[in-house]
């Protein structure tokens, strides 16, 4: 009976009908660096490795666990060199082999990550997340986001 009430003053509250939240995609980088074993030689190339996710921040879900967590979609992991990566006299050739050597050959697999540490994250680099926008699905927020490359 009290549920039943309280079921009532919800719907007219809502005025009787569902709201639709439109999803809001943001595009976040991450700095892992540290999860990459680079190889000695190749260290004075290399001042870091960058992965970029999309997530809708308006969705969030719970794995087997309280604490809600975003789905975050791989877009591209993106190699932040040192001058002298340019200033070698076959750059071009040491660039491309350290992307194969580090980029082409990783999984590059979607995951889940605590909303929490996310918007965190958010709040202390808003230079590393980008609010890209509503899209009509999580795909065409990726594509976006390779596309157009907001970092």
């Amino acid at each position: 009976m009290k549920t039943a009430r309280m079921l009532k003053k919800i719907d007219r509250v809502l005025g009787g009908a569902e709201k639709k939240i439109e999803p809001e995609y943001v595009a976040v980088e991450f700095d892992d660096t540290r999860y990459y074993n680079i190889a000695p030689a190749d260290k004075k190339y290399i001042k870091g490795l960058w992965t970029t996710y999309v997530f809708n921040r308006h969705e969030a879900t719970h794995l087997a666990e309280i604490t809600p967590s975003y789905y975050l979609a791989f877009c591209h992991t993106q190699i932040d060199f040192k001058p002298l990566a340019y200033k070698h006299d076959k750059h071009d050739e040491v660039r491309e082999r350290l992307y194969g050597a580090y980029v082409d050959s990783q999984d590059n697999e979607s995951t889940y990550m605590h909303c929490r540490t996310v918007d965190a994250h958010c709040q202390k680099n808003p230079r590393h997340c980008k609010v890209l926008g509503s899209f009509e699905s999580m795909d065409d927020a990726v594509e976006e986001c390779n596309a157009n490359y907001p970092f």
